[in-house]
C-alpha cells in the first residue's frame, strides 16, 4: 500500500463493513439474533463503530504512513445511518464519523436504491441522531456547491440523479453486462444525469476490483476498468468531450470536495496550494452543447438561483386564462356542461398547485424544492396546468373505463391529480426524488381543495417499467405526455405491453420528433413489438400527437 500511494495519484479513504459486529435484523445465527435484539447491543453499537474507525485509520497509518485527520467515508453494505435495518441500526452514524474526523460520505448512489437520499445533488446536512437522518428535514440540508460556510459545521453527502445501476462498472453483474451491450445509451445517461455546475460535469462511477467473482474460473482476472466493454463506455464519454473541446480530468475525493465546495468548480490541479483560475465560460458552453438539455438546465439553476419576486406575487395567484384557451383543444361534440366542469376543476387545481409550488420554492430554493428551472418559469407564468392537460383528460371520455390511469414521468403529477378530480383512480409515477417530494406537497394542497380526490390519487417513485413490475396493470391505462428521456425502448415497450392500453404523445416518446418519417419509424417499432391497436386519438399540432396503443383490442380488455 505504501508503494501504491507513493507512485500513483490516488487518495486513501475509509470503507467499513460493520455488519459482522453490530446489531441488525439480517443476522441468522440464533445467538446473534438474540444479542442483536437486546438493549445491550444497541447501546454498544456506536462504540463498536467508533472503535472500528480508529482501528482502520491506525491500520492505514501503519501501511502507508498517512495519518487520516480529515477523511471521507463509504459505508459497507450501503446502509448509512440505519437506512436499511437488515445491515445497520446505528442512528448516530454521521455524528460518530464527524467526531472521528470524517468530512463527508461518498456512499451514494447505493445498490440498495431505497436508501438513496431524496435530494439528488451534493449537499451538506446536520448530523441529527435519527435513522436515515441525512434525508430528514431536521438535518437542514443545503447545497454543497460554493458553500464553505456549511462545510465548517455540517456533514457532506455526495448525491446525484444518477443511480447505482448506471454508475456501477462491476461487470460480474448480469445487469452491468446487459448495459454494456448498449454503451451509447449508458454514456448518455451518465452525461445527462450526473451533477453539473459552473461548467463542470462530475462523473462518479464505482467498482469492486477485489470482488472474488473476478478471480473465480479466470486464469487472469480483468479489473473492471480494463474490461473492453467498460473501456468502450468511457471512450465514448472521452471522445465526446474531445469533440466538444472539453477537458477530462481525474480528481481524488478530497480534490472533488475542495473543487465543489471551496473553489466554485474551478480546477486547480492536484496542488491544493494553487490559486483559483478564472472561470472559462466557453468550456461551460461547449459542455452544455455536448450534453443533453437536462444537464444544461441543471447547470443554470444549480448555481444558487433564487425564485423571482413573481413567485409570491400576482402571477402565481391570478386567473390563468385556461378557460379561454382550452376550448379549441377539446373534442368536437364534447358536452358543454362536462367541458365547463373539467375546465373549472383545472382552474382551481392550477391555482392551488401554483401557490403550493411558489411557497415551496420560496422556502427551499429552486433545486431542493423540486422546481428546477422549468417549473420556476411555469409558476411565474401561473400555469402548471393548461389546455393540453385538459384535452388529455377530456379525450379519456372517448375510451372505455380503466381501473387505474398511470401518468408516467409525472413530474409534479398535476395531470394525474386532474384525472382524479373526474372520479377516476390516478397514479403519478416519477423517478426524480425532489420532484416526487414536490408532487406530494402539491397534492396535500390539492386534497384540501378537492377532499374527494385523496383516496383516488397515489404517488409512486421509481423508473418505468421496473416500478410497476409487481403491479397488475392489464386493466390500467398508461399515459405518456412528455417522455423525452434516455430510455431503453425495448424495455419500455415490454412494460407497456402489460397494460390494457397506453395513451402516448408520439412526438415526445424518448426523443423529440418533428417529421412524419420519424413518427412512422416509431409507430413501426410499436407494431413490431406486438401492439395490435395503434390509432391516432388526439392531434394538438405542435402541442402533441397522441396515439392509443394496445397489445389487444381495447374494448375487450376492459370487459369484466
Amino acid at each position: 500500500m505504501k508503494h501504491v500511494v507513493e507512485t500513483v495519484d490516488h487518495s486513501i479513504q475509509v470503507h467499513i463493513h460493520h455488519e459482522g459486529f453490530t446489531s441488525h435484523s439480517g443476522h441468522t445465527a440464533p445467538e446473534w439474533v438474540a444479542y442483536s435484539n437486546s438493549p445491550e447491543a444497541a447501546a454498544l453499537d456506536a462504540e463498536r463503530l467508533a472503535l472500528a474507525v480508529r482501528l482502520a485509520k491506525d491500520a492505514i497509518r501503519k501501511e502507508t504512513d498517512i495519518k487520516l485527520r480529515e477523511w471521507f467515508f463509504v459505508h459497507g453494505m450501503w446502509a448509512l445511518q440505519g437506512s436499511d435495518p437488515t445491515a445497520c441500526r446505528i442512528a448516530d452514524e454521521l455524528g460518530i464519523l464527524m467526531r472521528e474526523g470524517c468530512r463527508g460520505d461518498f456512499t451514494f448512489p447505493a445498490a440498495r436504491v431505497h436508501v438513496n437520499p431524496k435530494i439528488e445533488m451534493p449537499y451538506f446536512c446536520n448530523a441529527v441522531p435519527s435513522i436515515r437522518g441525512y434525508d430528514e428535514p431536521e438535518s437542514e440540508p443545503e447545497p454543497a456547491f460554493d458553500n464553505p460556510a456549511a462545510a465548517e459545521r455540517k456533514f457532506f453527502v455526495w448525491a446525484s440523479r444518477v443511480k447505482s445501476g448506471w454508475s456501477s462498472l462491476d461487470y460480474y453483474s448480469e445487469t452491468v453486462r446487459q448495459r454494456l451491450e448498449n454503451p451509447e445509451a449508458w454514456a448518455t445517461e451518465l452525461i445527462r444525469d450526473s451533477f453539473y455546475v459552473q461548467g463542470t460535469l462530475f462523473l462518479k462511477t464505482h467498482a469492486h476490483s477485489m470482488q472474488p467473482e473476478y478471480r473465480e474460473a479466470a486464469r487472469l482476472p480483468i479489473p473492471p476498468h480494463a474490461h473492453p466493454g467498460v473501456q468502450t463506455l468511457l471512450s465514448l464519454i472521452f471522445d465526446g468531450a474531445a469533440l466538444a473541446d472539453v477537458d477530462i480530468r481525474f480528481a481524488t475525493v478530497p480534490e472533488i470536495y475542495d473543487l465543489l465546495v471551496n473553489q466554485g468548480a474551478v480546477w486547480n490541479g492536484h496542488d491544493s496550494s494553487a490559486q483559483p483560475e478564472a472561470s472559462d465560460s466557453t468550456e461551460a458552453a461547449a459542455l452544455a452543447g455536448a450534453a443533453s438539455p437536462v444537464v444544461a438546465d441543471g447547470a443554470r439553476v444549480a448555481h444558487g438561483a433564487e425564485p423571482s419576486d413573481a413567485l409570491t406575487g400576482s402571477a402565481a395567484n391570478s386567473a390563468t386564462g385556461i378557460e379561454t384557451n382550452a376550448s379549441g383543444f377539446l373534442r368536437e361534440g364534447s358536452p358543454k356542461e362536462a367541458a365547463a366542469k373539467l375546465i373549472g376543476s383545472a382552474e382551481r387545481l392550477n391555482r392551488v398547485a401554483c401557490r403550493a409550488m411558489a411557497a415551496r420554492i420560496a422556502e427551499l430554493g429552486v433545486i431542493p424544492s423540486g422546481a428546477y428551472d422549468h417549473y420556476v418559469k411555469a409558476v411565474e407564468a401561473g400555469q402548471l396546468l393548461g389546455p393540453v392537460e385538459i384535452a388529455v383528460v377530456d379525450v379519456l371520455e372517448s375510451l372505455p373505463p380503466f381501473d387505474e390511469y398511470h401518468e408516467v414521468r409525472a413530474r409534479l403529477g398535476v395531470l394525474a391529480m386532474l384525472i382524479a378530480t373526474t372520479g377516476r383512480t390516478a397514479v403519478a409515477i416519477e423517478s426524480d426524488g425532489l420532484r416526487h417530494a414536490a408532487s406530494a406537497a402539491v397534492f396535500d394542497a390539492a386534497a384540501a381543495e378537492f377532499p374527494d380526490v385523496r383516496p383516488r390519487f397515489s404517488l409512486v417513485r421509481g423508473r418505468f417499467p421496473q416500478i410497476v413490475e409487481a403491479r397488475t396493470v392489464k386493466r390500467s391505462l398508461a399515459i405518456f405526455t412528455d417522455f423525452i428521456a434516455t430510455i431503453d425502448e425495448t424495455e419500455v415497450l415490454d412494460g407497456l405491453g402489460r397494460y390494457g392500453a397506453a395513451l402516448i404523445d408520439i412526438d415526445r416518446f424518448g426523443v423529440q420528433l418533428t417529421t412524419d418519417d420519424e413518427r412512422a419509424g416509431v409507430l413501426s417499432r410499436f407494431r413490431a413489438a406486438g401492439f395490435e391497436v395503434i390509432r391516432p386519438l388526439l392531434d394538438l399540432g405542435g402541442q402533441g400527437r397522441y396515439y392509443l396503443v394496445s397489445s389487444a383490442p381495447v374494448v375487450a380488455v376492459n370487459v369484466a
